[in-house]
């Protein structure tokens, strides 16, 4: 069943692509040819850094204090949960050995 049905879509994307090719051949041919020299690949890449790193210094900025008040957040959250559970571990004389006093009276 599963194996027919990505059989299927395997052959109807390929055939989709194929049209998209053959529709799109003619266009291709009309384009005129670039020179090499006419395309800087080398001055294009550079630009293209220099905005991402940008781009990236800000963003890392902010995505780092997310992530420091998120953790402050959730440290004083553990700490607040971690006080009370164990006063009750100590009011009802419950110790860390539980599984192993459950495994002993069986």
């Amino acid at each position: 069943m599963y194996e027919s049905l990505s059989q299927i879509i395997l052959f109807s994307s390929i055939l989709g692509m194929g049209i998209i090719l053959f529709k799109k051949i003619p266009v291709l041919v009309l384009l005129p040819e670039q020179n090499k020299e006419s395309i800087s690949f080398k001055r294009n890449f550079l630009n293209i850094e220099k905005k991402v790193k940008k781009l990236h210094l800000i963003k890392f900025n902010y995505f780092e204090k997310f992530l420091v008040n998120s953790f402050s957040k959730s440290k004083t959250l553990i700490s607040k949960t971690d006080e009370p559970i164990k006063k009750n571990k100590q009011k009802n004389n419950l110790s860390d050995n539980y599984w192993g006093k459950i495994k002993n009276q069986k």
